[in-house]
């Protein structure tokens, strides 16, 4: 299927603005979710020491409305 899809670099708490901005941009383009938020992170605090550079993708599946 057709998926939107974004990246980010910070916090866990902080993604609620890329998931919100990606949202908006499946809104504004004539799309609607029809999927769940697909979370995936290339990062863990483990490898970088801190919570604001987790680095993560997020992907919801789409149609047109």
């Amino acid at each position: 299927g057709l998926y939107a899809t974004i990246l980010g670099k910070n916090s866990y708490e902080e993604s609620i603005n890329n998931y919100n901005a990606l949202l908006k941009w499946i809104d504004t383009n004539g799309f609607k979710p029809v999927g769940p938020l697909i979370k995936s992170f290339y990062t863990t605090f483990v490898l970088t020491k801190s919570i604001n550079n987790m680095v993560y993708e997020m992907q919801i599946q789409i149609d047109k409305k």
